[in-house]
């Protein structure tokens, strides 16, 4: 069957129906957004405030330049939400946030092929014992303006209902830590257990009409 560019078939696109949207019970405090330009000038809008507010015009510069850098990355890959914490007293603050996508085949066929692969190349396996999904981690280096911090990718697949196995939903969970501290530090265990929890929660919605 022909496929879009976007991965999806002719028909989808023609009777316009969508992918059902998906819910997460998130670490206290969290919440999930949506990555465009309003976003963007909101988050811009409140960083600057806090930031003159503690006489930081220097600190704004530099954290205004990742967070422009971040939205980028997210509009590459074509991230249709992320969840970080919100201002607030009761958030549970963590090095870390989580960006969903949706994962085509190239070729408008099943994506079992690249799953099978994942799990070859990547050693991943089912989440909490859960064959929904598959689990992966990768690590990696990151450059920022003071130097280099080690960051771990936990990367969750799983099909998206309807889909007929051709789409996925990809959640990576990014958490970073000074390049000193171990990828298996008790702190750093403790948080991808927490954001394993968090992610066998997802429930999917109904199909909007």
């Amino acid at each position: 069957m022909a496929t879009t560019t976007e991965g999806m078939t002719l028909r989808e696109e023609l009777t316009g129906r969508a992918d059902p949207d998906f819910t997460l019970q998130m670490l206290p405090g969290w919440e999930r957004r949506t990555p465009d330009g309003d976003d963007l000038a909101e988050r811009l809008a409140a960083l600057k405030e806090r930031c003159l507010r503690e006489h930081r015009p220097d600190l704004y510069a530099r954290l205004r330049t990742m967070l422009e850098q971040a939205h980028e990355e997210m509009s590459r890959g074509r991230a249709i939400a992320y969840y970080a914490p919100a201002a607030g007293e009761d958030t549970l603050w963590m090095p870390c946030s989580v960006i969903a996508s949706i994962r085509h085949s190239t070729d408008g066929g099943s994506l079992d092929e690249t799953m099978a692969r994942t799990i070859q190349h990547y050693g991943a396996t089912p989440l909490l014992g859960d064959k929904r999904f598959i689990r992966f981690e990768r690590d990696g280096l990151q450059r920022v303006q003071d130097g280099t911090i080690a960051t771990i990718s936990v990367v969750y697949l799983t099909p998206v209902p309807g889909s007929r196995r051709r789409r996925a939903l990809q959640l990576v969970a990014t958490i970073a830590r000074p390049v000193d501290v171990a990828a298996e530090h008790e702190r750093v265990r403790q948080l991808k257990t927490a954001l394993d929890l968090c992610v066998s929660t997802l429930t999917w919605m109904s199909r909007s009409r």
